[in-house]
């Protein structure tokens, strides 16, 4: 009974340990990679890596004689000792962000994870004998992962800091290393007594493995994309989708198996084609409005192609082989959304066409053959059928819509977002995904008169409507410059711009920076760090960043305010644009003014424009200032007091997104 709980402990912490480091160390790299959505892709592309890795190793290992086995075993033990207590290691690569995130991850947190990866593996094999089944171990396994990915957002990372985190952490990962030894000492008789038997499965085989688990990996990192375009990324938000892939996981291979129902499949395959034709109805990426449907299409074709998996489950001495395959297709899925699809799709298409092509194994089922179902059944039962049908999807996703009234003539696509600028008869649109990052009015007498968030009397407008003409101004984000529009001869702007992309986009499809009449620079790199270096002193700064409709919450933190109050000069002012559609973001910002010691006012621009982005849009913006006769001036012009609540002030090693999600929603 003791060895039981001891090996039940072990492998409880190890999964616990696995999935908290994963969405840890996930947030500790968002301010260095600019808050944007695909950091969490690559770190699932790396993560699925390591675990591939874990396998190998103990498929290696079986293989191998005692004493190589424990020697290899001891340098991997001191070398993820050598990575504690858990810290970033930067990977200076001049590349492709991507790589650069997964040579970050590699070289800080590459051993700890691997040894993870590989103990559960191992420790069902050290506790086997022919008197005691090791498959409950499996069940502990799962519930320390599930436990980890509901403990995290909702119980640690509100209460814990970064740093606290990482020191937690390294003291139960110590403690973790001190079970496991004790599992081995106490199992030392069954591993001497051991006899591996291997066979190799058909070339068939491994191809069915790595494709019912290649699909379901890249529908985790797209659709996590999607979402997490218009939300800032956040653990809460990684840790749903991934929660639901492991339930799948979980719910196939207990020893009961649940298996995907097959009379469920036919609603699954209508739901991806209604789906599908919303995405090309809409001449856009998928709508917000429909995320409920495609959480429950992910979790129907997941479920579905993972059950696939179980059914191909082989035999025992094939299990081995048939692991490092699974892990093997999983890790080729994040790879692809990480690596192959921002190379090859101009736009973000990933997510969408895996469903069109899953679609093609989404069969009806054999029951319905016997009633009145039989001609559909039998058509469908064709390969070149199915394929077809997939076919046809793919393209409704590949193709895009044209628009009558909207003409698209740049799409491009970096590691920071996919961007669209097309034009109306009237005026010319830059988009960031779905949301508008500024547009230009095509007739050359209104070309420099702003609409959308900076059109005249909107908040911002107001705002520099108090500054000097001989103002210095620093502008985060520079979209299709269309800010600029204000400036006054006499001024010097400096805009910090994150994606080089966007530069070449505001220089060559809009002219804004063109035909400024201040005197003005623009800086590529994260707006905090280049400002960070900068010795200038600003009158103005304002912070217009966004990835898609998100604010990166690392320019939200008290270490971010302090830093950009350290870069004005006496009475400066430090406006935010806070327009989204998902997150209320008044009650940090109003936390953080308290905590510097700064006045804070707000307005909300809810004038009604209509669909005519040329003369404005709603928009919403927070100005943070030590100067009260600005603010004075400002609230004559319909501003207010921030208002603040019981929420914790946002530093960098600790942020609570859900607060916030929650307050907009009871609002």
């Amino acid at each position: 009974m003791i060895i039981k709980l001891l090996f039940s402990t072990t492998v409880f912490l190890s999964a616990f340990l696995l999935f908290w480091l994963e969405l840890f160390f996930a947030k500790l790299l968002l301010p260095n990679f600019g808050g944007g959505s695909a950091i969490w892709t690559s770190c699932l592309a790396c993560f699925q890596l390591l675990l591939l890795l874990g396998y190998l190793y103990v498929h290696w290992a079986n293989q191998r004689k005692k004493l190589t086995r424990r020697l290899t075993h001891l340098v991997l033990i001191i070398l993820s000792l050598w990575d504690l207590p858990i810290h970033l290691k930067p990977w200076d690569f001049v590349g492709h962000p991507s790589l650069q995130i997964i040579g970050t991850i590699l070289a800080s947190i590459g051993s700890p994870l691997v040894v993870l990866a590989m103990s559960s593996s191992m420790l069902q094999g050290w506790f086997a004998t022919p008197d005691r089944k090791p498959y409950f171990l499996y069940g502990m396994s799962n519930m320390g992962s599930l436990a980890a990915l509901i403990a995290y957002p909702f119980a640690i990372e509100p209460t814990f800091t970064l740093s606290f985190q990482s020191i937690a952490w390294s003291l139960l990962f110590v403690l973790f290393l001190g079970l496991m030894e004790a599992c081995r000492i106490v199992s030392r008789n069954n591993q001497a007594s051991a006899k591996v038997t291997h066979q190799s499965a058909p070339n068939h085989l491994r191809i069915q493995w790595l494709w019912f688990s290649f699909v379901p990996s890249s529908l985790l990192a797209g659709i996590t994309t999607y979402t997490t375009s218009d939300i800032a990324p956040s653990p809460i938000v990684w840790a749903i989708f991934l929660g639901l892939y492991l339930t799948t996981f979980i719910l196939v291979f207990l020893p009961s198996p649940f298996l995907f129902p097959a009379e469920v499949k036919p609603i699954i395959l209508m739901m991806v084609i209604l789906s599908l034709g919303l995405y090309y109805m809409s001449g856009s990426r998928i709508s917000p409005q429909l995320l409920s449907l495609n959480i429950v299409i992910f979790l129907g074709v997941i479920w579905s192609f993972h059950s696939e998996l179980a059914r191909l489950r082989p035999p025992a001495a094939q299990l081995a082989e048939f692991y490092v395959f699974v892990a093997l297709g999983g890790c080729l899925g994040g790879l692809f959304n990480a690596l192959v699809a921002p190379l090859i799709f101009p736009r973000l298409i990933e997510y969408p066409l895996m469903l069109a092509i899953s679609a093609a194994w989404l069969r009806l089922p054999n029951e319905w053959a016997k009633s009145w179902f039989n001609p559909l059944c039998r058509v469908q039962a064709l390969p070149a059928f199915r394929y077809s049908i997939s076919i046809c999807l793919a393209m409704l996703v590949v193709i895009p819509r044209p628009e009558p009234n909207f003409n698209v003539t740049t799409v491009v696509r970096s590691f920071y977002g996919a961007y669209q600028v097309g034009q109306t008869p009237t005026v010319r649109i830059l988009l960031h995904g779905s949301t508008i990052h500024g547009e230009q009015k095509l007739d050359k007498s209104l070309s420099q008169v702003p609409g959308s968030y900076y059109s005249s009397g909107s908040p911002i407008d107001d705002v520099l409507q108090t500054i000097s003409d001989r103002a210095h101004v620093a502008v985060v984000g520079l979209g299709a410059g269309e800010v600029a529009s204000h400036s006054k001869p006499q001024q010097n702007w400096t805009f910090y711009e994150l994606d080089p992309l966007i530069v070449e986009i505001a220089r060559s499809s809009f002219t804004y920076l063109s035909e400024m009449q201040a005197n003005h620079r623009i800086v590529t790199g994260d707006g905090r760090l280049e400002l960070d270096k900068s010795p200038e002193q600003y009158d103005l700064i304002v912070l217009d960043a966004f990835s898609s409709d998100a604010v990166p919450m690392h320019l939200l933190t008290i270490e971010a305010l302090k830093l950009f109050q350290s870069k004005l000069k006496p009475n400066g002012t430090i406006v935010y644009n806070i327009t989204n559609g998902y997150v209320d973001l008044e009650e940090p910002l109003a936390q953080l003014a308290s905590a510097a010691g700064l006045l804070g006012t707000m307005r909300q621009d809810r004038r009604d424009f209509g669909d005519r982005v040329e003369v404005g849009s709603p928009s919403d913006w927070v100005v943070l200032t030590s100067n009260r006769n600005q603010v004075a001036i400002l609230k004559q012009h319909q501003w207010r007091d921030l208002q603040r609540g019981e929420m914790a002030v946002w530093r960098d090693d600790f942020s609570n997104l859900y607060s916030a999600l929650r307050r907009h929603k009871s609002n």
